[in-house]
This record gives C-alpha cells, sequence and structure tokens, in this order.
C-alpha cells in the first residue's frame, strides 16, 4: 500500500476499479441488442413438377404451395379440408414431402367463407415470420404463423385491413406497407398506412398516420396489441 499525502491507496483496489470501469465500458446496451429486423420475402410458388405431382396425388386439396426459406423438404400451402360444422374452408398447411411421401405436418383452422389467402413472410436467420390476408372481394384481416425448427405456430389473427376508399368495406391488404422485426424475444410487425381495427366487425375504427409515424403491432402470449403511441 502506498500513501499519498493523507490518502491511503490500495494498489489491489485501484486495479479491481479499473477493471470494473473497463468492464462497463464494454457492455451494449440492451435496445442495441434487443432487436433485429427481419427480411421480407415475396413467397415464391414451388416450382418442382414433381413434388407438386407428389401433393395432387396425396389428396392434400392444395390451391397453392409455397417454398418455405430454409427448408428443402417442408412447403407452405394454401389448401381445403378436412372441413366439419365450425372448421372449414382454406387454411394455411405446412406439408412435408420426402422421396415422393407426403405428409400433412399442420393445418390451421378453416377459414369458413374466404376464398383468397394471400401469405407475406419475413424471414430470420432461423425463423420465418408468415402473415396472411385473409379476404373474399376486401380484405378481412391477417393471420400470422411461425415456421421455426421444421414445425408451424399459430400466432393468432393480426385483426388489421387497410382502408381503400370511403366507401363501405373499401378494404385492402395491408402488408405491402408492412414491416417486421424481433424486439425483446417478440414479433412487432409495423405499418405505414392508414389501418382499420377489427375491420368489418361492431367494434371496427379507424387508426390514421399521424406524422408519419407507423402503427406497431407487437405479439405476446395474450396475441397481438397495438403498441401505445407517444
Amino acid at each position: 500500500m502506498r500513501v499519498v499525502g493523507r490518502i491511503r491507496i490500495d494498489r489491489r483496489s485501484l486495479l479491481a476499479a479499473a477493471a470494473a470501469c473497463l468492464a462497463l465500458s464494454c457492455v451494449v446496451r440492451p435496445s442495441a441488442v434487443a432487436s433485429r429486423d427481419l427480411n421480407r420475402v415475396a413467397p415464391r410458388p414451388l416450382r418442382d413438377g414433381a413434388i407438386r405431382e407428389s401433393l395432387r396425388l396425396a389428396s392434400t386439396e392444395t390451391v397453392v404451395a409455397y417454398e418455405l426459406p430454409g427448408s428443402s423438404h417442408s412447403y407452405l400451402c394454401v389448401g381445403r379440408g378436412p372441413d366439419s360444422a365450425g372448421d372449414y374452408g382454406l387454411r394455411l398447411q405446412l406439408v412435408t414431402v420426402e422421396q415422393g411421401k407426403v405428409e400433412m405436418a399442420f393445418a390451421s383452422r378453416g377459414m369458413q367463407d374466404t376464398y383468397a389467402v394471400e401469405p407475406m413472410m419475413f424471414v430470420g436467420t432461423d425463423r420465418v415470420l408468415i402473415v396472411a390476408d385473409t379476404a373474399t372481394e376486401y380484405s378481412w384481416g391477417l393471420v400470422a404463423f411461425e415456421f421455426r425448427g421444421g414445425q408451424l405456430r399459430d400466432l393468432g389473427e393480426l385483426d388489421v385491413a387497410r382502408r381503400g376508399s370511403d366507401e363501405p368495406f373499401e378494404l385492402e391488404n395491408p402488408l405491402p406497407f408492412a414491416t417486421a422485426r424481433i424486439a425483446n424475444g417478440e414479433y412487432e410487425v409495423s405499418f405505414a398506412t392508414d389501418l382499420v381495427l377489427h375491420p368489418g366487425g361492431v367494434d371496427e375504427r379507424r387508426l390514421p398516420v399521424r406524422d408519419g409515424r407507423a402503427h406497431v403491432f407487437r405479439h405476446s402470449a395474450a396475441g397481438w396489441n397495438l403498441l401505445a403511441e407517444d
């Protein structure tokens, strides 16, 4: 130990304090590492004729099949059946095809009278967020799924559409205006356009864009929620 004037300085304490300061200077703020953007990718229709034929022969009632980024055997399909009284219509399916053998790995609930399902993919390093517009003559809102580890997980309804005009039911697909990211382990989807929340419902309401700020919806165990705006 050295004595300087009336102050006692412990060399070991100085070294420990210096090491602590160095460690603090290397810490990255949580906000800098807690979020990462997902790449928006338009789905690619399945081009392999042999696999399309396998799907047809397996009677999956596939309407359209898409390639899934990062997977060589799994395909996202829009298909039908089997239907029941409360579960009918088009549905999203995860289908695997290996050596001509077809397996239905997942099928969502039927989307009832919807006759158009248009997905958009947001691709990360180890997962794909799939958000699909459901529609008849107008948008009924969105549904979301996660493809990860070879499995498809239902993330529930993201119940928004885009207002096309002031005419009744002029509701459009909002996905052309969407971006997505993972923030603090949860998905966030942002829309840089005027929206309608709960389109066609008794609690329908408009969400205009203000000051150029996008509407942000975050997924949690409770579903999709609109983040409060400042």
